[in-house]
């Protein structure tokens, strides 16, 4: 969205399986309705986390499965073209940390 300080959608995957997606409106964080949820999607094995916003609908994906949404997340600020990934790095052993094949980002009519 705009800004990371002011606007952003946020959805995550933890190794659990755990879902959760936030939204950032106007620099207020919100934790969207229904979330966290619990899905058998853990980190036994390579998963594809894919988010979608098409209008003010959010879906979120895991292998191809929608797992949440959709859900209304209000229409995006002026200008709103970013798109970042995060990864949480707070396990001091490195071989837990999250990996990523690839990012990519898609524009679709």
């Amino acid at each position: 969205m705009s800004g990371f300080s002011s606007d952003l959608l946020w959805a995550g995957l933890g190794a659990d399986g755990t879902v959760d997606v936030w939204v950032l409106s106007g620099g207020t964080w919100t934790e969207a309705a229904g979330a966290p949820l619990t899905t058998p999607y853990t980190a036994s094995v390579s998963r594809k986390l894919e988010v979608s916003v098409s209008g003010t609908l959010l879906r979120v994906y895991v292998d191809a499965a929608l797992v949440f949404g959709p859900y209304d997340v209000g229409a995006a600020p002026a200008g709103a073209t970013q798109a970042a990934i995060y990864a949480s790095l707070a396990d001091p052993a490195a071989a837990n940390w999250p990996q990523f094949d690839s990012f990519a980002v898609a524009s679709e009519p």
